[in-house]
């Protein structure tokens, strides 16, 4: 979410010549802001409750994915391709996260 408000944030400026007045551009704004903050109090949480060793890549996949996801799916046509890829790369991750450890 972060990712596709942040987008949309700068699309607004490069695109327009009146940008400024547009309250469009204040609510993308504060929702950057406001996912952001969200999102940087999900991972402490997550890091106080769980080793950071398990908390960052499965983070790190998923915010990846998410973010890919979501601005393909806002700002371009989607492909079948795009999804396999998407699909294939959660796989390894989630096949990577699961894996026993010694």
């Amino acid at each position: 979410m972060t990712v596709v408000c942040a987008k949309t944030f700068s699309s607004l400026i490069a695109t327009s010549s009146h940008a400024w007045t547009s309250p469009a551009l204040y609510v993308s704004a504060f929702m950057t802001l406001a996912t952001g903050a969200w999102s940087v109090c999900f991972v402490n949480s997550a890091m106080a409750l769980h080793d950071n060793s398990l908390v960052v890549p499965t983070y790190y996949a998923f915010f990846t994915l998410a973010s890919v996801g979501a601005a393909a799916g806002c700002y371009s046509p989607i492909s079948g391709q795009i999804y396999s890829i998407m699909i294939k790369y959660d796989c390894v991750r989630l096949s990577q996260w699961l894996r026993p450890r010694p």
